[in-house]
């Protein structure tokens, strides 16, 4: 996924550990035991600039669910 300028906002990973980082200080972990691909999503600034945001998705879509976490730090 792209901003409106281009940039890239996404990223897919597997780790067992996900960290989200807040503009500041906070980061959240969330734990990924089972290291399902993951769609993390910079959506704040990036995936959506104007109006009412969060500040991270992550999308999971696989056999074993779809799911999506939206996250306001």
């Amino acid at each position: 996924m792209k901003s409106p300028d281009g940039r890239e906002c996404s990223t897919v990973l597997n780790r067992k550990i996900i960290a989200l980082r807040g503009k500041r200080t906070t980061t959240l972990y969330l734990s990924n035991s089972n290291e399902r691909m993951v769609e993390k999503i910079e959506v704040d600034g990036c995936a959506i600039t104007e109006g009412v945001r969060c500040d991270w998705l992550l999308r999971l879509d696989d056999v074993t669910s779809k799911e999506e976490v939206y996250v306001e730090l």
